[in-house]
């Protein structure tokens, strides 16, 4: 990119700035804070690239939980805390990968503007989060199946429970009856 008698050679791993002194640090910083946000967004997408085919494996249990998933209650717990870790990442850095331009314009606004146009960071980030809305919804409902079947496991337990106590006690009371009939 070339800038006010100024340029710029950028890639993930390196960077190389060409300007007058009195412009060098400006213009490093903002390198270094787009950098950064697109390092974080790389990241992130690279996590949830990765996390599809669990995805995909783990979305039956939004509609259905059984008795052989309850095991599995600990993995969609682990994978609901990632996912939620990343879309953690992706709101750090929105305010400064969604900001408008600032006005006037500054020589290091206009850097990283054009740094995160060159890199589409906004439309990056935007993708980024519905992606991971979407496996945040997904455990949240994989979440919500199991914590309704335990619920109604316990719940079922508890009534056997009830059933038999109440048994016991009508046998009770025949025997009771019976004793008393007779003697």
């Amino acid at each position: 990119m070339a800038f006010h008698g100024s340029r710029i050679r950028w890639s993930p791993s390196r960077c190389a700035i060409l300007a007058p002194a009195e412009r060098l640090a400006t213009i490093r910083r903002a390198v270094i804070e787009v950098s950064g946000h697109d390092r974080t967004l790389r990241q992130v997408e690279r996590a949830l690239e990765a996390a599809w085919p669990e995805l995909d494996t783990d979305a039956p249990l939004a509609f259905e939980f059984e008795e052989r998933s309850v095991g599995r209650r600990d993995e969609l717990r682990d994978r609901l805390k990632r996912v939620l870790h990343l879309r953690a990442r992706l709101a750090r850095i929105a305010p400064a990968v969604l900001a408008p331009p600032i006005y006037p314009p500054t020589l290091a606004s206009q850097v990283a503007d054009r740094l995160r146009e060159r890199l589409r960071i906004v439309a990056r980030h935007e993708a980024a989060s519905i992606q991971a809305d979407v496996f945040r919804d997904t455990y949240d409902m994989c979440g919500q199946r199991a914590s309704d079947f335990m619920l109604a496991r316990t719940g079922h337990r508890l009534e056997w429970v009830i059933i038999v106590l109440l048994a016991a006690q009508l046998l009770l009371w025949g025997f009771e009856y019976l004793t008393m009939a007779s003697g």
